[in-house]
């Protein structure tokens, strides 16, 4: 029997005609077995879904946060009807009640209400008689301000659009819709029934498009009564065994993460090369899995070796559209969930992939349950300098392809880059028929633009590898590419440098502190010492030391606290041309006469607390601080080495 997943892939690769066949024979699979979502009676206020009452709370805690800003923009090339233009958005607007509808608060509730006056007008701002260079840079600054602009819930209207005319036959069309009434799925229905709408009035045509079989506060009503009792026990039930026990994840940054999230972010494009493309949907089809699965898998062994944690949770959006009414519908319907992935065992990466589509598969059946009610059930510590559940968001969706026509124009569709981040870091890539391309969304609070190359260059790295070999296991895969690897290893670890033998170290440091007699050599707690300071104090030791018969071959005990005089006794002795046996203080006293004895220490250096512990192991003992004066009476040259390296 196949698995949805191979039914997901062989679908992957229908023909449109028997994809919509199999979509009709679906939605009359859909109808027989379920019970339609039916229109609501009651005009005069729905109950906000479960997506809508989060955007509205988030509203209401930010009201001039344009974070759920949800945007697209479309260049026209081509003699563009702006007045057709406009009756095709008019159309829109008239067809999707969740485009004419604002927020008010009824009691103690907040509300939904659609406004009957479906006028809307489009606004066009003249930007053609600037420069080129200056043109660009207008457009991408007024296209980003529109879309950063915030929204008022309760007055509305919560969709705008912005016509920026560039030059002649050149347009670029701005579409800022709030969250709360939008999501991805909904910007391609827009784009699809504008299509479809252009194309039938500029031919003096009526719309083509079937009427609604029911409006997004139809399916909020539908939502609230369908999600309770024990069908929704028994699917959060699911999820709390799924999620419960989970924990941030650690990407290494390169800044402390703030106390509070500030949502300033930036983006960084990447692609993925054509053959690395091809054979991630060869290795899909062999598998039976999708695309989807095999990018995220891979993304997770990122993570898992970013991060070292064998536990990894990413959140994805789902379109969160089961019923057949809601496919046509814009609204606010898109569930993000959280997907786990466990990387206790070394698994090779096709066995990973496996077992990501398995999760991706039970996700899908349970989809539905919203993620504000997760939370809610899981009770996670609140945090406010993180997200909850989950730091990482990843995504695919699917693109049309460039250079499209409409009517006997040719669209676009230009990224308006912002500069917000809602989570740590947000993968998203974007599969057209030939190209598969991505962005990442990263915090700038926690990351700088050369450590995000650095992820996009593993990935991609990752990628090209289990492309053309998915069996290695999940701890064996690349992250580097070979020359980088080499680069890391050989060249950077390449200290090799012409030394000369015959220079003992005591000789170095006295050339030192000739060379950089004030720069600072040591530092104890509050103490500071130069290389001068450090020198001349270790010369005096040694000419000490000389006068109690250290010289070559001599070995010197050395029992002092960790200081400065540590160090100062150490060089004295090297300087003098005898070798030290270091003596812990913290050892038993039979332990350090032992040493001094198996060592035949003449002198041995210490301090007056320590003194008792060593002094009966030899005639000769200088302790470094009582014996201080008649030591700084003695010169503060270098003395003559008689010992080489």
């Amino acid at each position: 029997m196949s698995n949805p997943e191979d039914m997901i892939a062989r679908r992957y690769h229908l023909s449109p005609a028997r994809k919509a066949l199999l979509e009709k024979w679906k939605r009359g699979m859909q109808a027989s077995t379920r019970q339609s979502i039916a229109r609501r009676q009651q005009r005069d206020g729905a109950p906000l879904s479960y997506s809508q009452q989060q955007q509205w709370i988030l509203h209401q805690l930010a009201p001039d946060n344009p974070l759920y800003n949800a945007y697209t923009a479309i260049s026209f090339s081509g003699p563009l009807k702006i007045e057709v233009l406009e009756r095709a958005l008019c159309e829109i607007v008239r067809r999707h009640e969740s485009l004419r509808t604002i927020f008010c608060v009824q009691g103690d509730q907040p509300v939904q209400m659609v406004e009957m006056d479906g006028k809307f007008r489009l606004p066009i701002v003249d930007v053609h008689l600037l420069s080129t260079s200056q043109r660009d840079a207008v457009v991408q600054h007024l296209a980003r301000e529109e879309t950063q602009y915030p929204f008022d819930l309760e007055r509305g209207p919560l969709l705008r659009a912005l016509l920026l005319f560039r030059e002649e036959h050149e347009y670029v069309l701005v579409l800022t819709m709030h969250h709360i009434i939008s999501d991805g799925v909904s910007m391609g229905v827009f784009g699809q029934e504008l299509t479809a709408l252009y194309e039938a009035f500029i031919s003096d045509l009526p719309s083509p498009l079937p009427d609604l079989p029911i409006q997004y506060a139809d399916f909020s009503i539908w939502q609230r009564q369908h999600l309770q009792g024990e069908h929704l026990s028994n699917r959060l039930a699911y999820w709390k065994q799924q999620l419960n026990g989970i924990a941030p994840l650690e990407l290494p940054a390169d800044h402390p993460r703030p106390p509070v999230q500030t949502f300033r972010g930036a983006r960084q494009h990447f692609q993925i090369a054509p053959s690395v493309f091809a054979g991630l949907k060869v290795l899909s089809q062999r598998e039976g899995t999708t695309l989807f699965s095999l990018l995220l898998a891979a993304f997770d062994v990122l993570l898992f070796r970013y991060t070292k944690q064998i536990s990894i949770a990413v959140g994805t959006p789902f379109a969160n559209r089961s019923r057949p009414e809601s496919e046509g519908l814009i609204g606010s319907f898109v569930n993000t969930l959280v997907l786990r992935a466990d990387l206790s065992s070394d698994l090779t990466f096709s066995e990973f992939s496996k077992q990501v589509s398995a999760t991706v598969q039970n996700a899908l059946a349970y989809q539905d349950v919203p993620f504000e009610l997760i939370v809610a059930e899981l009770r996670p510590e609140r945090d406010l300098s993180r997200p909850v559940l989950f730091q990482v968001l990843f995504n695919l969706q699917k693109m049309p392809v460039e250079n499209m026509k409409l009517a006997n124009l040719r669209l676009k569709f230009p990224p308006i880059e912002n500069a917000t981040a809602k989570f740590d870091l947000s993968f998203e890539l974007f599969e057209t028929e030939r190209e598969l391309n991505g962005v990442v969304e990263y915090s700038t609070d926690l990351f700088e633009p050369q450590t995000i190359g650095g992820l996009l260059a593993c990935y991609l790295t990752l990628l090209e590898s289990v492309a053309t070999n998915s069996h290695q296991r999940l701890g064996e895969l690349p992250l580097l590419k070979k020359e980088e690897r080499e680069r890391i290893l050989l060249e950077w670890n390449n200290t090799r440098m012409e030394y000369d033998h015959g220079t003992c170290f005591p000789s170095i440091f006295s050339s030192q502190a000739e060379l950089t007699p004030d720069a600072i050599a040591l530092v104890c707690e509050q103490e500071c010492v130069t290389y001068q300071m450090l020198n001349q104090q270790a010369n005096q030791l040694a000419h000490h030391l000389r006068a109690l018969g250290v010289k070559a071959g001599v070995r010197v005990g050395i029992c002092v606290e960790r200081s400065l005089a540590m160090i100062v006794g150490l060089l004295g002795i090297l300087k003098a041309g005898g070798a030290y046996i270091p003596l812990d203080p913290e050892y038993p006293q039979e332990r350090l006469g032992y040493m001094v004895q198996q060592a035949h220490a003449q002198v041995l250096v210490t301090q007056e607390n320590l003194r008792a512990k060593v002094a009966r192991y030899s005639e000769n003992v200088v302790c470094l601080d009582v014996d201080q004066k008649a030591i700084s009476k003695q010169p503060k040259t270098n003395p003559l080495h008689s010992v080489g390296a």
